[in-house]
């Protein structure tokens, strides 16, 4: 049986980021947690073919403030800069030009700076 908090449709991708000065927040669901982790793409732009079956582009993501109070995964493209990411999952992978990487304490909800996994 599917969990209600998740799709029953191929779903590659949780979020992908671009363009300039955005600030995001991402929240986790309060009726469950994911079974499946998918990451969250900064500096990226959605596939050209929208069905999943085409690479995931690189594109500019510059001055971007992304909060992930989530447990997925962020991964930063090499178009990535000047940004911030403050999050409760891993960051995988961190390819961008000053982007500072921050953990989201869970008790206290308050940013505690941290590096790549």
């Amino acid at each position: 049986m599917r969990r209600p908090t998740e799709s029953s449709m191929k779903v590659h991708e949780l979020a992908t980021i671009q363009g300039r000065g955005s600030r995001i927040t991402l929240k986790a669901s309060p009726s469950g947690v994911r079974t499946s982790p998918l990451s969250i793409l900064l500096g990226y732009g959605q596939p050209m073919m929208g069905d999943g079956m085409a690479p995931i582009p690189q594109r500019d993501a510059r001055e971007v403030q992304l909060r992930n109070e989530t447990k997925m995964p962020v991964v930063v493209g090499e178009k990535a800069r000047d940004s911030q990411v403050v999050t409760s999952g891993p960051v995988t992978e961190n390819r961008g030009t000053a982007v500072v990487v921050t953990n989201l304490d869970a008790h206290s909800g308050e940013p505690k700076r941290a590096g790549v996994e």
